[in-house]
């Protein structure tokens, strides 16, 4: 069957079981302006695999402390989403990070029995506390009672993480082999990070530390330059017509 026969019949077996989920607010910086660049291109790739879509401009957790940091938003907004079960799979994907192919279900990256997949990103030379890590720019879940157990956990442990807050987290919990049965090192396609872990056929084009940390327009320009690079509008209308 013709590959484009294939995502017909594909498509057309699917509710809407999955959620493709961002979040982003002006802390320190515009940052919603790349989530405003970005939700038509996801809104698109979401409808098209039967998918829903939110992105969350609003603060999750309201708190005095000075240490907050609002990377923890995401992991108590993964958690009610998993609490409340409407969902299969939930796609966590990074403001700096952009579909470019629209030809792959991101269902299709977590193998059968898994619950939770991340890529793996090398060490940085000469950065100590950048060793080889479970990136979290993007989270393939699978909402089960394994998964639901696992975010709980990261949750209980909040603020406990810099400088990575959550992704030490759930780095630090990953060390603990009972969660292997639940996780995959997920296929660098879905997050490929310019310069790290670039993959020949990206699905998500990720740029996760480049530019300063709060230099919105540096990841911005290069996730534009990448939509022009793969044709992404083409495939936008593409799906559309």
């Amino acid at each position: 069957m013709p590959k484009g026969a294939e995502q017909r019949e594909r498509r057309t077996r699917m509710d809407n079981n999955a959620l493709f989920l961002q979040s982003c607010i002006n802390w320190q910086a515009e940052m919603t302006r790349a989530l405003d660049w970005l939700e038509p291109i996801h809104r698109a790739y979401a409808e098209y695999w039967n998918m829903d879509y939110f992105a969350n401009r609003e603060i999750i957790i309201e708190t005095d402390d000075p240490e907050y940091n609002p990377a923890w938003d995401r992991i108590k907004l993964m958690m009610d989403l998993l609490d409340e079960g409407k969902y299969e799979y939930i796609f966590w994907v990074d403001h700096d990070c952009v579909v470019v192919d629209f030809s792959t279900d991101l269902r299709t990256g977590l193998d059968d029995g898994k619950d939770l997949a991340l890529v793996m990103h090398p060490g940085i030379p000469g950065h100590p506390q950048m060793g080889a890590h479970f990136n979290c720019g993007v989270m393939l879940l699978r909402c089960t009672e394994r998964t639901k157990d696992f975010f709980h956990q990261v949750w209980d442990r909040r603020f406990s993480g810099p400088p990575w807050y959550e992704q030490d987290v759930i780095n630090g919990l990953l060390r603990d082999l009972s969660w292997m049965e639940m996780f995959q090192i997920a296929d660098d396609k879905f997050n490929s990070t310019l310069r790290v872990n670039d993959s020949p056929t990206p699905v998500v084009a990720a740029f996760h530390g480049h530019g300063s940390h709060h230099d919105v327009d540096a990841r911005l320009n290069l996730m534009k330059e990448a939509y022009e690079h793969y044709n992404v509008e083409k495939q936008i209308e593409t799906v559309k017509g």
